[in-house]
């Protein structure tokens, strides 16, 4: 574990070690148990899932503030554009198929002697947004517990300055995420937790030196697993949510309205996603959704498949095969995509991957 990994992690605890909340969260109701059972083709099916609101009353204050700009300025590590010497054991990405989108830019995002003492660490989101005339990209990259990176958006061929943000819950504790996938509304970022949404303000992050933290503001949860991967459809501004699903072989889509704020419209305590769509695709990692077109990645196979395909239609989704497993998905550009491959995973040629990896491909 590097010296500046430690100094993060530990600084980031300290951050809000000690203080006390100022009032108690409101007690959730329950929400309906009232899901259909899930079967059959992609088709478009009733509208039952539902989230209740927690609103998390102020408390914390931290010893000082950072804006986006100054945690991606001052980033105190450094994302290495990918080849042979930066990422030895990363994915070679020249094994894609034909008939798969092409990789035109790739970096090296983190390797082994970057790693926490907890293990490797393992890519479960990402998403990009824009902010004061520049593009941010952040990867939810969990050591055991919620943490974003963070940085500009890097241009091919050019190394990326980044910098950590721990993700915490009202009482400065860290959360134990699983899941893991992220979108960012405005500057409100959400991430995805089985059961639970939960909800931060990029322009509340609190600083001590270099080592950054944010506090969760609102928290939606369900009595469904429903959050595993996120997008923000900023054509329709519509926060899209998926599982992950093993054995059932009918996923389910879901599609929230979300408010000029950048909250989830909330015309009650408990809401209901707009519409539900269901896709006979399982073991989701990510989603992307633009306009009524979306492509999921997964880890189907040894490798991963990517999905592309639209919520009108009734046909089975376009499938693309690739060399690693795909962890995340979000937009890069009008005409391409963004993904991360993850460490410590053995190829269907017994090769063992070290470094996690950004990639950025032809949006199929």
């Amino acid at each position: 574990m590097s010296r500046s990994r430690r100094r993060s992690r530990s600084a980031a605890l300290a951050l809000v070690a000690g203080a006390a909340l100022a009032a108690t969260a409101i007690a959730p109701a329950r929400a309906a148990t009232d899901a259909p059972a899930l079967q059959g083709s992609v088709r478009t099916g009733a509208t039952t899932a539902s989230v209740v609101m927690t609103i998390t009353p102020a408390g914390l204050e931290f010893p000082d503030s950072a804006t986006i700009d100054m945690v991606a300025t001052y980033g105190y590590r450094t994302w290495q554009p990918r080849t042979g010497a930066t990422c030895p054991g990363a994915s070679p990405f020249d094994a894609v198929s034909a008939a798969a989108p092409h990789v035109v830019a790739a970096w090296c995002i983190y390797t082994p002697n970057e790693a926490p003492a907890t293990g490797a660490w393992v890519p479960k989101g990402i998403a990009t947004f824009p902010h004061a005339g520049r593009t941010y990209l952040v990867v939810n990259q969990p050591d055991a517990t919620a943490q974003l990176t963070l940085t500009r958006q890097p241009k091919g061929g050019q190394p990326a300055r980044v910098a950590d943000i721990g993700l915490m819950l009202p009482n400065g504790a860290p959360i134990r995420n699983h899941g893991g996938g992220i979108a960012v509304a405005g500057t409100k970022l959400y991430l995805a937790d089985g059961t639970h949404l939960r909800v931060f303000d990029l322009m509340k992050i609190g600083a001590n030196r270099d080592s950054y933290a944010m506090l969760q503001e609102r928290v939606y949860t369900s009595t469904q697993n429903l959050f595993t991967s996120l997008a923000y459809d900023t054509v329709s501004r519509l926060l899209v949510a998926t599982s992950y699903g093993v054995t059932t072989t009918d996923r389910p889509i879901t599609f929230w309205a979300v408010a000029t704020n950048g909250y989830l419209t909330a015309p009650s305590r408990t809401i209901r996603p707009v519409r539900t769509t269901y896709t006979p695709t399982t073991q989701i990692t990510g989603v992307w959704s633009h306009a009524g077109r979306y492509v999921l990645s997964t880890a189907q196979t040894s490798t991963g498949r990517l999905f592309a395909s639209d919520i009108t239609s009734t046909r089975a989704p376009r499938a693309f095969a690739w060399v690693d497993e795909p962890a995340g998905l979000a937009e890069w550009s009008d005409t391409l995509l963004v993904s991360t491959t993850q460490p410590t995973m053995t190829t269907v040629g017994g090769t063992v991957r070290t470094e996690a990896t950004l990639f950025v491909f032809a949006r199929p």
